[in-house]
């Protein structure tokens, strides 16, 4: 006897010899499930980087659910406001996957800008965020040289998947 103990409810089972959620105990005849054990959760915190220059970042925290990952930071004291590079923020947990040509969106906000940037982005197989806006129409990069005030900050999140 392992003391395990298994708890069906209507169509989910818990405890199973998965050790987690086991989603898959429907069978309504119209679809096919293969593997629906949810036993993947984990929180934690990172660490933001940033590839010009030096931030200062805190609060920076994870949840990861399955193959889901959803990120958030605050980010400040950025040394280069002048050089015409992207403004990316690396070091996340985890590198995103590339299943639909890009992994995963997010939104900012932020003060003391000279760019509506307000969309955070994740291409496939990165482990930065790059930031849009689209002050010209266009999907507009936040740049280096847009950050006006040594007081620029920004809040953000995204969810992306691995």
């Amino acid at each position: 006897d392992t003391g395990e103990m298994e708890l069906a409810l209507g169509n989910l089972k818990f405890g199973t010899a998965g050790k987690g959620i086991d989603f898959s105990a429907v069978s309504d005849g119209t679809r096919s499930v293969s593997s629906n054990l949810l036993d993947d959760y984990e929180e934690g915190t990172w660490t933001p980087t940033i590839g010009i220059g030096t931030i200062h970042a805190i609060n920076a925290k994870y949840t990861k659910i399955g193959n889901t990952v959803t990120a958030w930071f605050y980010a400040a004291s950025f040394s280069d406001r002048s050089s015409s590079n992207n403004v990316s923020i690396g070091g996340l947990p985890f590198t995103s996957a590339s299943t639909m040509g890009y992994s995963g969106c997010g939104s900012i906000m932020s003060r003391h800008t000279d760019s509506f940037a307000n969309q955070a982005y994740i291409n496939g197989y990165a482990d930065y965020i790059t930031f849009y806006g689209n002050t010209t129409g266009a999907w507009d990069l936040l740049k280096h040289n847009d950050l006006n005030n040594s007081a620029f900050g920004m809040y953000g999140s995204v969810t992306y998947h691995i």
